[in-house]
């Protein structure tokens, strides 16, 4: 690995992958203990035995999948094909770790300029390869020469560059297009004219913590961006789960051409922190879409293997789809007297006394479907922090406009787990939905007994009657079951 800037603090293990085990990855790691940039490993194979190998390096930018970057031959991609000699033999096969430079024109403004050039190509007399059409685009004054530019200095003036034939350039004489941003990758410093074809490094901070266990997701269908469009190569996908008030990532994969692989890390139970998801966690899948800087929440379609976090679980999924980012506030009215609210929103801080401190002189008192209480009056908080989908009934001296800031809580991310009897839930859509047809799953199992909102009006779904009509952003419903069940409403953009 002598001459490359690998194995790094992103790579730091070298592995050999092959066909011997189906190209899945961690084939033969290699080690280099006497640190001379030699990495060795061993292999045991049968004699005549053909197989084809890449070298790649893997770490926590991969989330150490055993991939990573690879090399095939070079930097052609190619694989290497080896066939074992008989016992006693010695049998040799190389490759080129990494890509040597590659010479080129370098200059976006030059007609030919060379995407893959990664070191300016000279010619014998320190001239650049690089062809201009006219002053206006040459990056200092200087000689224009058909296959190539010299730059003028106290021994080269305009003079000389007409002796040797070429067209010389006092200076840039008209306005030149080009990137004027100084954060972009692309940044021209001779440009007058943003033309906005600025390019910028486009990446997240997103952080896995590598556990001694892990959930396989595979992906080999298409990722479509927010207008239906192929999600770019080089965005994101990633799995998250909630912890320390934020979302943290435990696994992710870059878009490319082919199978795609996520290794989501899992909790280490041996730390005090939450470092990955627990067994039956929610996959929370997330897309960083390189060409809007931006993260959006996805939808995924599974296709086989399970829906949610098992320890060595291996899940399969086709297509996934980017969502637009829910809202970042809610506004609830809150009734004097009696109501029961609830949220779409996480917050920084979920305790009940954060989420009511906009308006504590007005409330008398908050419950929860426990009878766990908040009386401000007293500065007793019995309820903790509020749950995500369920409700809480509040008493309100006079009506005041409650406003919560956060993150969304995506309905179709978020499971309510409901208990026997009586419970009270919260609403997650941002609009409306007809009560009966929200809960048709629990009617058909013939779970569900009733269901009231905060005036009393009901849901009867042995009578087939339902006196709620719609259920609402911001309120709250008793629902009582026969035995324990769950309920998960169905993304913003589809319809009951």
């Amino acid at each position: 690995m002598n001459g490359v800037d690998q194995p790094s603090a992103d790579y730091d293990n070298v592995v050999v992958n092959g066909s011997w085990n189906g190209w899945n990855g961690w084939g033969v790691t290699l080690s280099d203990d006497n640190q001379d940039g030699l990495w060795t490993g061993s292999l045991e194979l049968a004699p005549g035995t053909s197989f084809e190998y890449v070298v790649a390096v893997t770490g926590p930018a991969d989330a150490y999948s055993g991939w990573g970057l690879q090399w095939g031959d070079g930097c052609q991609g190619s694989n290497v094909s080896v066939t074992v000699g008989s016992s006693g033999s010695v049998t040799e096969t190389s490759l080129l770790a990494g890509c040597s430079d590659i010479s080129g024109c370098m200059d976006l403004n030059a007609s030919n300029y060379d995407m893959d050039a990664t070191e300016q190509q000279l010619d014998q007399y320190g001239n650049i390869n690089c062809l201009y059409t006219s002053c206006n685009e040459i990056p200092e004054p200087g000689c224009i020469y058909p296959d190539g530019f010299g730059p003028f200095n106290a021994e080269f003036t305009s003079s000389d560059c007409t002796t040797y034939g070429g067209t010389p350039c006092e200076g840039i004489t008209s306005e030149l297009n080009g990137c004027m941003d100084e954060n972009a990758t692309n940044y021209n410093i001779n440009a007058t004219i943003d033309n906005g074809t600025c390019e910028y490094a486009c990446l997240p901070s997103w952080q896995v913590t590598v556990t001694d266990q892990n959930h396989s997701i595979f992906i080999s269908g298409v990722s479509y961006d927010l207008d239906g469009n192929i999600l770019s190569d080089g965005s994101l996908i990633g799995v998250f789960y909630y912890s320390n008030e934020m979302y943290l990532c435990a696994g992710y994969t870059q878009v490319q051409d082919g199978i795609m692989q996520i290794s989501v890390m899992g909790d280490d139970v041996a730390t005090d922190e939450m470092d990955g998801l627990v067994n039956g966690s929610p996959l929370l899948f997330m897309v960083w879409d390189i060409n809007l800087c931006e993260m959006y929440p996805a939808n995924v379609l599974f296709s086989n293997g399970p829906e949610i976090y098992i320890s060595n679980g291996i899940t399969f999924i086709t297509d996934i789809i980017m969502q637009p980012n829910g809202p970042t506030s809610q506004e609830i009215n809150c009734l004097s007297g009696w109501t029961i609210f609830s949220t779409y929103m996480k917050t920084l801080d979920m305790q009940m006394t954060s989420i009511l401190s906009s308006i504590e002189n007005d409330v008398i008192i908050a419950k929860d479907y426990l009878g766990a209480a908040f009386l401000p009056e007293f500065s007793f908080n019995g309820i903790g922090e509020l749950t995500v989908g369920w409700g809480y009934q509040l008493k309100m001296e006079n009506e005041r406009s409650l406003i919560i800031d956060g993150d969304y809580a995506f309905p179709e991310n978020n499971i309510i787990e409901l208990s026997a009897g009586w419970n009270l839930i919260g609403y997650l859509r941002t609009m409306s939905a007809p009560t009966d047809s929200v809960f048709s799953d629990l009617v058909d199992e013939g779970n569900l007994i009733i269901i009231k909102d905060y005036l009393g009006a009901a849901f009867l779904p042995e009578y087939d009657f339902n006196g709620i009509g719609n259920m609402q952003p911001g309120q709250g419903y008793q629902i009582k079951l026969v035995d324990s069940g769950i309920l998960q409403y169905l993304a913003n953009d589809l319809e009951y």
